[in-house]
């Protein structure tokens, strides 16, 4: 008589996407990505990227002016990119060049790397800018409608909403995030959910 013993299945675990975090600063933004594993980062700042470095050992970190970066310096697919890009000329406490500003500015370097990780097949198919909210009316709201126009232009689906920490604590810290999609399903809302999207962003 034969017995026969089949092999329990194995399952192979699903793979953990990558992000890349941009203008990381100490890595903060990458720690509250939950299931993502963070490839690179980058940021200008030697204090800052001492920071990172402690923060995050073993995380390769290109401490340079985002405008220096190359498509070729960045390795792999991302399945995230985050930039939370310098705010000082976008704050309303600022004063206010908006992005043609040097610092606030750096958006666009940010997103001439994307384009050219675009044009070699990298591009990643999630996006996410965060910043102030003062980005929703710098330029008399010229900004906002730049950044938007820019990433659906090369075919993301792009949406927005805004967060103030004080829904969760004692601080009131607004912030924008905007986030594009390409090639990936995404939530989508008939209209304007509270309070997640504010006035001011409904209006931009």
């Amino acid at each position: 008589m034969t017995i026969r013993v089949d092999a329990p299945a194995v399952s192979c675990p699903a793979p953990v996407p990558v992000a890349w975090e941009f203008f990381a600063g100490g890595g903060l933004a990458g720690l509250g990505l939950a299931g993502f594993s963070i490839g690179l980062a980058n940021d200008i700042d030697a204090m800052k990227a001492a920071a990172f470095r402690t923060n995050h050992p073993g995380i390769p970190l290109h401490q340079a002016d985002v405008w220096s970066l190359s498509a070729a310096d960045l390795p792999g697919t991302p399945d995230l990119c985050w930039a939370s890009s310098p705010c000082q000329d976008l704050s309303l406490a600022g004063a206010r060049a908006g992005l043609e500003g040097v610092r606030s500015g750096a958006f666009w370097g940010f997103w001439q790397l994307i384009q050219a990780l675009d044009a070699a097949g990298r591009a990643p198919p999630v996006i996410v800018v965060e910043n102030v909210a003062g980005l929703l009316t710098s330029g008399g709201g010229a900004d906002f409608a730049a950044v938007c126009a820019a990433m659906a232009a090369a075919g993301y689906r792009v949406g927005a909403l805004e967060m103030d920490a004080a829904l969760w604590l004692p601080q009131s810290r607004p912030r924008l995030f905007i986030v594009a999609m390409r090639g990936v399903a995404g939530p989508t809302v008939p209209g304007p959910v509270a309070p997640f999207h504010s006035r001011r962003l409904v209006a931009a």
